[in-house]
């Protein structure tokens, strides 16, 4: 082989092991699985109070958790939650609840969360 034929294929091969090695890291969040609205005795806030409750830091649907998962994250512990939340609204306060999830994954991932 000539010097150029060997230079490429070292240069090609340094760029895929650097490309290939991610720094994986934890990550702890919380997954919204339901929200029940206590207005009065009828369930009109059951959408308004999950949406509150997936605008709270470190919460994200089990959706983007499947996604997650597809892309490689694993789960290292789960832990079922419950929190009542009063947003000083009637049909607004309820409970959420769902699982804590200790992730493992790309850095590029879970810093996005």
């Amino acid at each position: 082989m000539e010097f150029k034929q060997i230079k490429h294929i070292s240069v090609g091969l340094l760029l895929i092991l650097l490309t290939s090695c991610q720094k994986n890291i934890s990550k702890s969040i919380y997954v919204v699985e339901y929200a029940n609205s206590t207005g009065g005795g009828v369930n009109y806030g059951d959408e308004a109070l999950m949406r509150r409750c997936l605008k709270e830091s470190q919460t994200i649907s089990t959706q983007k958790l499947n996604e997650l998962f597809s892309s490689g994250v694993k789960a290292n512990s789960a832990q079922p939650w419950k929190n009542d939340r009063y947003y000083g609204s009637l049909f607004l306060n309820g409970v959420c609840g769902g699982q804590f999830y200790v992730l493992e994954g790309p850095e590029n991932l879970l810093n996005k969360l």
